[in-house]
């Protein structure tokens, strides 16, 4: 079932598609590693959006949530403890702004929960 569309879960889309964007970016790392995980990002955000912006169902928003927190906290271990078969760590501005996006996209999506909750009870038959 279709939910209500709003303003956050709009926002949601488009912090979603930014982070695919940016792991586009991440896919044209150095190692294999960084194009596989970048790719595979890339193309779970593109499915995430386009269910979002279908109607904003469970599975959409589950899928761009996943995407956000994994993303997200790979980008984090990446800049703390190095890439992967490296013992060099240090700042990366597109893992800063791929860490961004992914709390960008899990604040939008808890906003717009919050307010198709509050639309979706308001709109019930027996609500009056």
């Amino acid at each position: 079932m279709a939910c209500h569309t709003t303003r956050y879960s709009t926002g949601a889309a488009a912090t979603t598609a930014t982070l695919g964007v940016l792991l586009v970016g991440v896919a044209q790392g150095p190692t294999p590693v960084d194009a596989i995980t970048g790719a595979l990002g890339a193309a779970t955000a593109a499915v995430a959006v386009v269910g979002l912006l279908r109607g904003q169902r469970f599975g959409a928003r589950l899928t761009a949530a996943t995407l956000a927190v994994v993303s997200g906290g790979l980008a984090l271990v990446q800049m703390v403890l190095g890439p992967l078969g490296s013992s060099r760590a240090g700042f990366s501005t597109l893992g800063l702004m791929v860490a961004l996006a992914s709390v960008g996209t899990l604040v939008l999506l808890d906003r717009a929960a919050l307010h198709r909750g509050a639309h979706a009870f308001s709109t019930r038959i027996y609500a009056r």
